[in-house]
Formats: C-alpha cells, structure tokens, sequence
C-alpha cells in the first residue's frame, strides 16, 4: 500500500524556504498556501521567528492529518509555546520538531533543505499517530481500598453498618454506580470475610497480602491488575461514607473534559481521595511505599491537577469515636 503523499505548507519566506520548496516537488509533493484546506494539510514547516504569528496558526490547526510541524529554534520551551493555546492545541506537541532537521553539521541552506526534507519524510513514513479522543466511561476503571486493619477503630471497619448497610458495600454501591463491573475492590485483612459481602456485585476482588505495609501497596496492586485498555482510574477509600454518585460523576466529567489531568477532590485545604487518574500516571504508582498512599505522586505534578470542591469527602471513619459523630449527626 502506498504512502500518502506529504502536503506542505510553509510559513515565511526565510533560509531555506526556496530549496525546500524546489525539492518538494521534485519528490511529487504539494506545495500548499495559507489558503488551503486546513484539513489537507500534513506537514507544517514555520521559517520566520514570529512567535504570535507562529502561535496563532498551530491554534486554528488539529491533530487531523497532520504528521510533521517543524519550528526554528525558539527562545522557550515547547510546552510554553503551547500554553496558551489551550488543550486541543497541546495534542499537536508530539509533532513539533524544534529546531527543525537533522542534526548534519549542514550550514548552507540546500544542506539545511535536505536535512528537513528527510526529517519530513521519515514523519511521513512512521504509523498514524493516534489522536486522543474524549475517553468514555467503558474505559475508565474504579479501585476502592478496603484491605487495611483499621487499627484506630478497634475493629473491622469495613463491616460497620450505616442506614442498614456496611462500609464497604456503600464504597462499593458508590463506584459501580459509575463504572460498573469496571470496578476493582482490594481486600487484604479478613478477605475472605469480607468478599461474602460483595456476592451481590459483579465485580473484581484483588487480594492484597502486602496489605500491613501500608496503603500503597494496595494501590499498586489495584493498578497493576487494570486492563491495558484503562483510560483512567478513580480510587475510592470505603470510610467516607458521604461521598455519593454525584460527587464522582463531577470528577468524571472534569477528565472527560481534561483527559490528561489528574482530578482530585478538595477538602480542609488538601487534595485527596476520591481521586481520577489518566492512565498516563500508572507506571508511578509502582514506586510508592509505605502508607502515604497517592499523595507523592500529586506532589510531583501539581501543575496538572484539576481541584474539585468536594467537603463531603472530608468526613472520614477512623475511630469508633467518628462512628458515632456521624450515627448523632454531629459536625
């Protein structure tokens, strides 16, 4: 099967624009004008230094067919070149070579032409990249962590009943509201108990033996235990016992809309769980330790977090004193 052929359009007449061109067509391909159907266009080469001008064309571009956008050496970082066109303009990143052309040794501008040509050409014949859609429910997955000893109650905490039904199966009830049979419960103590208490829910149960030496253990093993085709993954505690479908179908529909941001609730002046995680992160859960859980991984990106307000989840059950706070409804 043959190859498409590359359609080129270069901005500004700077360099090598001239050698670029004549050795375009010699190839078989179209040379194209600033009129042209955004849509036909599959390789974007910008010889001027114009960073507004530059700007304001990558932000009327989409992903489409577009293979190649090549940019002179810029006086900032590519992610801050992108920054201001917001989201859908950041799904051309991995296209943009800056500064364009292999690296020759080339001075003069046919051998500058010739580097960009073959870097072109070889853009053209690697795979169409896959450009990331809105992800949909059927891809997102949920964890909820019941495996820890609940050593500050004094007891088996995912057992305690509130309004006729245990911890856990609220937790539980709670995600598969969202996701299904897409959610994944871990068990570590009394495991065995407590997946009599899931015999009404289609879900998976991992098991957890690590489970003493802290929350994150848990975590990597609910995350290693996804699917490869997880988009995302929203992890529950099942002691907050007001956190309802509601509240994570709103940190659903902040990723739906901000696919590669992590989505966090907001409480007492901290970001916690409930939590969504894009896929992109999961390889990172394989290094936490101890019983921090998630959080050193929200303290790495703190730039790529979308905050939701959500004082429900504040309210947690760690001691049989906050048992009964709640059952006396008291603040």
């Amino acid at each position: 099967m043959s190859k498409a052929i590359p359609r080129v359009l270069i901005l500004g007449q700077a360099g090598p624009a001239e050698q670029i061109a004549m050795l375009a067509m010699q190839l078989g391909w179209e040379i194209l004008t600033e009129l042209a159907d955004l849509e036909e266009i599959t390789t974007v080469l910008a010889l001027e230094h114009d960073i507004g001008r530059i700007r304001r064309y990558l932000g009327s571009l989409n992903a489409g067919r577009l293979r190649y956008i090549g940019l002179p050496a810029l006086a900032m970082s590519i992610t801050d070149l992108m920054q201001p066109l917001g989201e859908e303009a950041a799904a051309l990143t991995h296209l943009i070579h800056s500064p364009m052309g292999l690296d020759i040794g080339g001075i003069s501008d046919m051998e500058r032409a010739l580097s960009i040509i073959a870097q072109v050409q070889a853009a053209h014949h690697q795979p169409v990249p896959v450009v990331p859609a809105t992800p949909g429910l059927d891809s997102l997955y949920a964890i909820v962590l019941a495996a820890g000893g609940s050593t500050r109650f004094e007891g088996i905490k995912q057992l305690v009943e509130l309004e006729g039904r245990s911890l856990l199966k609220r937790a539980v009830a709670t995600a598969t509201a969202v996701c299904g049979e897409r959610t994944f419960v871990i068990l570590g103590l009394k495991a065995q108990k407590l997946k009599k208490e899931l015999a009404n829910f289609e879900v998976t149960t991992v098991i957890n033996d690590g489970w003493e030496y802290g929350l994150a253990t848990s975590l990597r093993a609910g995350v290693a235990a996804l699917p490869n085709d997880a988009a995302g993954v929203l992890v529950l505690f099942c002691d907050q016992p007001f956190v309802r479908e509601s509240h994570l179908r709103e940190l659903i529909g902040e990723w739906q809309r901000h696919p590669k941001k992590i989505i966090a609730a907001a409480y007492n002046g901290i970001l916690g769980v409930p939590v969504l995680f894009p896929a992109r992160y999961f390889s990172e859960f394989a290094l936490l330790s101890g019983d921090r859980g998630a959080k050193a991984i929200l303290e790495r990106h703190p730039d790529e977090i979308i905050a939701v307000n959500l004082p429900e989840a504040a309210r947690d059950i760690d001691t049989q004193a906050d048992l009964l706070a709640v059952i006396l409804g008291k603040p």
